[in-house]
């Protein structure tokens, strides 16, 4: 793909890669809230968010706190995030993961 064109259905280009990412997530656990702390792996990446594939089930619109690997010191930086989409298929999901504070 052209780097310059986009297709008609994406606002941003992507760019294939793979790399492992840690997420949390917040559940309600006997009547109190409790951080879940996942890993999963970025299949491509833009502006706008990620794909992110993992062994977690995730709804529609469930925000995610992603935990970004930044190369300078080895630190990640946290992106808070929202399910877009999702596929499934033997026991592995793959979600189109929208950034919210992409600024």
């Amino acid at each position: 793909m052209n780097m310059n064109s986009i297709p008609k259905n994406r606002l941003y280009i992507r760019k294939n890669i793979s790399k492992s990412v840690c997420f949390e997530f917040s559940t309600i656990e006997g009547g109190r809230l409790k951080k879940v702390l996942y890993d999963g792996r970025i299949e491509n990446i833009s502006e706008g968010g990620i794909c992110l594939v993992t062994d977690c089930y995730f709804k529609k619109g469930k925000m995610l706190k992603l935990l970004l690997p930044f190369n300078l010191f080895s630190k990640s930086r946290p992106v808070f995030a929202e399910v877009i989409w999702s596929k499934h298929k033997d026991g592995v999901f793959k979600y189109g993961i929208k950034f919210l504070n992409n600024k």
